[in-house]
């Protein structure tokens, strides 16, 4: 149960737990803050949820992060190098940090199947190699240096989102399934090219609506 607590939630509820000598008294505050965590996170959204459950997604240094996302127990690897993943990923890093190593212009993995969101933000993506081949939540890629969607999952569960993505040119590789809906925004592309581009995809369907921010 712990595990999908976070960590200021943990330390709380050790606190509780270890400071008093009252056990009546103790298991009221711990039922009360177990009570209260429950409601917060049936209040959290997907994307907040997504960065809650992902160990990595605190992470802004490569050598870090990849060593969280190693430390996961719900990750397997596949006979090709990629990761299945029965939950999120998130994957922040930016050029912007102070860091020993740089951030990579791809991803540091293969991903096969991710049940849950995958969440990209970095500017030093360059490439969408590496991204699952389908994702069960959403698909969100914001403020990344790629010039189109090669590489991106076929298969999109529940939302696509592409924004801030200034270099964008082109939606080669758009997902061929997208179960909820699309949101598109970049400086590369106004909103008459979006809206073109989207037009001009064939064997693709969206079962959602497509907003441009």
């Amino acid at each position: 149960m712990f595990d999908k607590f976070d960590k200021a939630f943990r330390k709380a509820y050790s606190q509780v737990i270890n400071e008093s000598s009252d056990s009546y008294n103790t298991a009221k505050a711990a039922d009360s803050l177990i009570s209260g965590e429950r409601e917060r996170r049936s209040k959290l959204t997907p994307t907040q949820k997504a960065f809650e459950e992902s160990p990595e997604a605190g992470e802004y240094d490569i050598d870090s992060w990849k060593k969280a996302f190693l430390s996961r127990s719900n990750i397997k690897k596949n006979s090709d190098g990629s990761y299945d993943v029965n939950g999120n990923v998130v994957y922040l890093l930016f050029r912007t940090d102070t860091r020993e190593t740089p951030a990579p212009s791809k991803l540091p993995f293969k991903f096969g199947k991710v049940k849950g969101n995958f969440i990209i933000r970095s500017e030093n993506i360059k490439t969408l190699e590496g991204c699952p081949t389908e994702v069960g939540g959403d698909f969100k890629v914001d403020e990344c240096g790629i010039k189109d969607l090669v590489g991106a999952p076929t298969k999109v569960g529940k939302e696509f989102q592409c924004i801030e993505c200034d270099s964008l040119k082109s939606l080669k590789g758009f997902p061929q399934y997208v179960g909820g809906n699309v949101i598109l925004r970049s400086e590369g592309m106004d909103e008459d090219k979006l809206q073109k581009a989207v037009k001009e995809l064939k064997n693709v369907t969206i079962e959602g609506k497509v907003e441009y921010w």
